[in-house]
């Protein structure tokens, strides 16, 4: 998709009597299906973040992506999931306004790296992160494309999911959902496998946030399903049928011959030395090959891990 300049913007914008209200600011990045600019509310006079979203084809409208992430966002309350102020048609498509946020994690990390090096820093982000997760959870609403980049981050270090363009809301079980989501270092053995899938996927996104956050490097930098599954095979060994028998199976068939260690060659606490053994346990519980011995974000809130923040709060 082509990035909207400024002037573009602006010009788009003209378009509509409500959102001339708006005073567009620097191009922040692209998120799902359309161009985010900051922008100045003069109505309310607060900062806001705009998505602008156009129609690739008039005929067929906005992508039922962008609907579910409007319908999925309208919903949505809490203190860690970012906040759907408005929501503007027009002839061009749509405009979604956010509140404003400083940062997404990703680049929070590249701008602030030394923030990392406080072990308290990633507990209390990890909390926040885990608390929107768990309320969208209960909420019947996986978010399926968790990331740094799609996380938002204020300096006073508040965090929240953003960015539902993959969202799903799910009222009754489906044998099968789509396998096109979560960005591809992000994915769980399951969807790589192309096997059925729980709200567990979002749980092995936030492991894998969990630890760039120590190391601040992808845990899982594949670039094909095949070279991810053998990434996580490598550090967690090739499952047998007891411990995950249709994980065992697929594996066996997706891999074929290729040459693939059945033992791992190197542990997870090798690559998170500094995390201790509490936090180690968590990430090892979110980690889980096995999607149905995979911790739950309402479990993993009430891991030992976050002791020492409940005590101080």
């Amino acid at each position: 998709m082509k990035r909207l300049s400024i002037d573009s913007c602006c010009s788009t914008l003209s378009g509509s009597n409500q959102m001339k209200r708006y005073e567009i600011g620097q191009w922040i990045g692209d998120g799902s299906f359309g161009d985010v600019f900051k922008a100045y509310d003069t109505k309310t006079r607060e900062n806001v973040a705009i998505k602008i979203i156009q129609f690739q084809h008039r005929d067929t409208g906005l992508p039922s992506e962008v609907l579910r992430e409007i319908s999925v966002l309208m919903e949505l309350d809490h203190a860690n999931v970012v906040r759907l102020l408005d929501v503007e048609l027009a002839n061009f498509g749509c405009c979604l306004v956010f509140e404003s946020m400083d940062y997404d994690l990703s680049g929070f990390m590249e701008a602030h790296p030394e923030t990392f090096a406080d072990p308290l820093v990633i507990k209390k982000l990890l909390l926040q992160i885990l608390e929107g997760v768990s309320y969208c959870h209960s909420q019947k609403v996986w978010h399926r494309d968790l990331k740094p980049p799609n996380l938002l981050i204020n300096s006073d270090l508040t965090i929240k999911l953003a960015d539902f363009g993959f969202a799903r809301t799910v009222d009754v079980f489906l044998s099968s959902y789509s396998e096109d989501v979560a960005t591809l270092s992000f994915q769980a053995p399951e969807i790589l496998l192309g096997l059925p899938y729980t709200s567990a996927i979002d749980i092995w996104s936030v492991g894998c946030i969990f630890a760039e956050l120590v190391t601040l490097e992808v845990l899982f930098p594949g670039t094909s399903d095949a070279l991810m599954l053998q990434l996580i095979v490598s550090l967690f060994g090739l499952p047998d049928s007891s411990y995950w028998p249709e994980g065992a199976s697929a594996l066996s068939k997706n891999l074929g011959s290729k040459a693939v260690p059945t033992a791992s060659t190197q542990t997870l606490k090798s690559i998170v030395p500094r995390l201790d053994p509490e936090g180690l346990d968590l990430l090892e519980k979110m980690l889980s090959v096995n999607p149905h011995k995979r911790i739950t974000a309402a479990d993993a809130l009430k891991h030992p891990y976050f002791d020492d923040l409940r005590v101080n709060h």
